[in-house]
């Protein structure tokens, strides 16, 4: 039992000789890390913190040329919105200047037609007017000289000329 203790002991306290070789290794192993793996881990993790670094500083700068894109854009498209608003002002007023002109050159038509129309018409009336004197003042002539065969003169041109002054007489008294 006494041997098993010891065993015991020695499993749970090493020797001397364990401890003293494993404190120079550890020394060693330590000097050696301290020296080369160190330094190396150390420059790799600053490396690192730089790239990353830069990485969000290049981020940074994508972002705000993104928003300054964005910002551009949306400018552009207020101008195209502008510009469009004006394009369809500008032919709502062309289309207004042509309805208006298209209604004055018709109205002017119309005007010019209707004056045609009346001169024709005056014209017409001046035609019958004057057709129906002369056969008013041929029926006239016929009746009279039926009744008045003999107290005119037979000259055919002046019962004519008699008549129509009748006529314009009686045209200007109405």
């Amino acid at each position: 039992m006494l041997l098993a203790e010891a065993e015991t002991a020695r499993v749970i306290f090493p020797h001397m000789t364990d401890v003293v070789w494993g404190t120079i290794s550890f020394a060693l192993l330590f000097l050696f890390l301290s020296k080369y793996a160190l330094p190396r881990l150390s420059r790799m993790a600053e490396e690192r913190s730089e790239r990353i670094r830069e990485s969000l500083a290049r981020a940074e700068e994508a972002r705000m040329e993104a928003e300054r894109a964005l910002e551009e854009y949306r400018a552009q498209l207020a101008r195209a919105r502008e510009e469009a608003s004006r394009i369809l002002e500008e032919a709502r007023r062309l289309a207004e200047e042509v309805r208006r002109e298209r209604i004055a050159q018709a109205e002017r038509e119309a005007a010019e037609l209707l004056a045609r129309a009346e001169e024709e018409a005056r014209a017409t009336r001046a035609r019958i007017i004057q057709e129906l004197r002369r056969q008013i003042g041929d029926w006239g002539i016929l009746v009279a000289e039926k009744v008045l065969a003999e107290t005119l003169p037979g000259d055919r041109e002046a019962q004519r000329r008699l008549i129509d002054r009748y006529i314009e007489e009686l045209a200007q008294m109405s």
